[in-house]
Formats: structure tokens, C-alpha cells, sequence
């Protein structure tokens, strides 16, 4: 356990976003959430991953199944965070997890 922290498969980073783009807690890993626009967010990371080749993974916090949480740019400290209904940028809240080397 001491060293699962380590693994890639464990969850370097995670939290949950408010609909007008608040950082809730309790969170892991992440120092921020920069919102700079209508369902458009960025997440800043605490401690870096290792290199901008990691993966993230998301929800809309409303089950809604036509809408969709897309991640556009991937750095080492931070990845932009997109969502849509339909084609529309849309505030909404969502949940997110990152996985990859630190």
C-alpha cells in the first residue's frame, strides 16, 4: 500500500467541480480550477505528473447522457476541461480523475 501511490493505475489526482466552477472538498492533488469561460475550466495539478502523457477521466454530474465532459490540453501541472450539451459550452459539475507517472 505504501508504494501503490506510485503505481500507474492509482489516482495521482481527483476532485469534484461545482457548477459554477468551485473546487469542492475534499479533493487529492489538485492546488485549483481556473474557470475561463461557459464549460470551459481548467484543473491545476499540486504535483506534477512526470510528463504531459497521462490520462484523464470524467463525469457530468448529471447523468444526462447527451452531454459530454472532454479533455483538450494536456500539460504536466494541468489539463483543460470542456463540457457541452449537444454543441453548446455549458456550466455544469463534474467529477475528474488523473492517472500517470509522477
Amino acid at each position: 500500500p505504501g508504494r501503490q501511490q506510485f503505481h500507474p493505475s492509482a489516482a495521482k489526482a481527483w476532485c469534484r467541480i461545482t457548477a459554477p466552477g468551485a473546487l469542492e472538498s475534499p479533493s487529492y492533488n489538485v492546488a485549483s480550477i481556473t474557470d475561463t469561460g461557459i464549460g470551459d475550466r481548467t484543473i491545476v495539478i499540486d504535483v506534477d505528473f512526470s510528463s504531459s502523457v497521462w490520462i484523464a477521466i470524467a463525469s457530468d454530474s448529471t447523468g444526462d447522457t447527451g452531454n459530454n465532459v472532454m479533455f483538450l490540453t494536456f500539460a504536466v501541472g494541468s489539463v483543460r476541461h470542456v463540457m457541452t450539451v449537444g454543441a453548446v459550452f455549458t456550466d455544469m459539475g463534474s467529477s475528474f480523475a488523473g492517472y500517470g507517472d509522477q
